[in-house]
């Protein structure tokens, strides 16, 4: 038994080959890049912080920017900004910026606050938790994510969750218990990822923890919105999440393999169709480079590396090609960021100035408009666009993603769909 899945494609293809081309697009002088988040179509959300002189005065700031020509242009849309005579109180800092599935842009703050806005970053709610002031400094341990108009936040050294309901503006917390191996309290597994809600009352997150001769993965999960919580192991350890549905969903992230010289770590790629419990892997990379996080690209996907510049990018997520850039790896520093709108259109940004754009390739099948449906024969091609040459039938074809061309008496392709086959 095998599946076929039918993607038809209007041409000129939008995304034929695993590989992108990167161009570089804006630079923010002097400014570091936090994050990059798609808000609609054309439309991306960047955090970034200035450290420096402004109108000759030291000035530091957090700032949130919207562009809506793919990076362009931007718009100064939400900022705190501080200056010497403003010591000891100084701007506070964004530690988690999030768009919602209902372009709700939200970010939580340093001293608190959930801060958030329904109309592009025009106006600004918030809303305090109830924490003690705490200065903390940036890191990946802070969360922020949510599902419709729910949302789940956390902050590092806090051992809250909360809970924010933006429809009825109720705010719940919970506590959220630190996971031990085999309940040991000596051997507490680090949490990396964001927590994620997947539906009303699911929320996950990946851990691991590092032994003297092993690296282990684990999934944390609450089913009942974290009053409860169950650990679940794993063989690769996941810094980031994709998910279809609340079910089925990819990690990209590290496979650590004991050697004789010691581990050597390569990239992964997991897949899950029971929300996160357990994993199968579907792809391990070459040695020294992790997959960090990584974004959906309409049928494909991008993933960026920790301590380097170039992106890799795959169509099937079982091969995965490295993307070139327009700029030398030594400047601007490397990937903080990278994320699509549902168009094809895709930013990423490098720790310091530079905001790049996706250079989609041409179509290595070629274009060809045609005033009638008659349909002689089809021809089928990998993503190279080599032909794969004369099938009976699509059972001929191994799992994979293709291209399915039609074409008339002449040999033109009269249209093209990009199938996936699994069987």
């Amino acid at each position: 038994m095998y599946k076929v899945i039918i993607f038809i494609i209007i041409l000129p293809l939008t995304q034929l080959f695993a590989n992108n081309n990167w161009v570089n697009v804006y630079d923010f002088d002097r400014y570091k890049l936090f994050d990059i988040k798609s808000l609609s179509k054309d439309t991306f959300v960047l955090s970034t912080y200035y450290n420096s002189k402004r109108n000759d005065n030291i000035t530091w700031e957090y700032a949130l920017w919207l562009t809506t020509d793919i990076g362009e242009t931007w718009k100064l849309i939400y900022q705190d900004s501080t200056g010497v005579e403003d010591i000891p109180k100084m701007a506070q800092q964004i530690l988690r910026l999030h768009v919602s599935d209902n372009s709700v842009i939200s970010f939580i703050r340093e001293d608190g606050y959930l801060v958030f806005s329904k109309d592009y970053g025009e106006t600004w709610d918030s809303l305090k938790a109830s924490h003690a002031e705490i200065k903390f400094t940036f890191n990946n341990y802070s969360n922020l994510d949510s599902y419709k108009n729910k949302y789940i936040f956390t902050y590092e050294g806090i051992d809250t969750l909360y809970y924010y309901d933006l429809d009825t503006r109720e705010l719940q917390s919970s506590y959220l218990p630190p996971p031990f191996y085999n309940d040991d309290p000596s051997l507490r597994i680090v949490l990396l990822n964001g927590y994620q809600l997947l539906d009303d009352d699911y929320i996950m997150c990946s851990g691991r923890k590092f032994f003297a001769d092993s690296v282990l993965g684990f999934t944390y999960i609450s089913e009942d919105r974290g009053k409860t919580w169950n650990l679940f192991d794993r063989k690769n350890v996941a810094f980031e999440h994709s998910f279809v549905d609340n079910k089925f969903g990819y990690s990209c992230g590290v496979n650590y393999t004991k050697v004789d010289t010691g581990i050597v770590l390569s990239p992964s790629i997991d897949k899950t169709t029971d929300g996160g419990k357990t994993w199968s892997n579907i792809y391990v990379g070459e040695p020294d480079y992790e997959f960090v996080t990584f974004t959906r690209n309409k049928n494909s996907y991008i993933a960026i590396t920790r301590y380097h510049v170039n992106p890799w990018s795959s169509d099937n997520l079982l091969d995965w090609e490295r993307d070139s850039m327009s700029v030398p790896v030594t400047d601007g520093g490397t990937i903080y960021g990278v994320d699509c709108d549902d168009y094809g259109n895709c930013l990423l940004i490098q720790r310091t100035d530079h905001i790049h754009r996706i250079l989609n390739p041409e179509s290595s099948i070629v274009e060809y408009i045609s005033t009638h449906e008659n349909i002689s024969q089809i021809d089928y091609y990998d993503l190279k666009g080599n032909n794969l040459g004369k099938k009976e039938s699509e059972n001929e074809l191994t799992t994979g993603l293709y291209i399915k061309a039609y074409k008339d008496k002449y040999g033109n392709i009269i249209k093209s769909e990009k199938l996936i086959i699994t069987k």
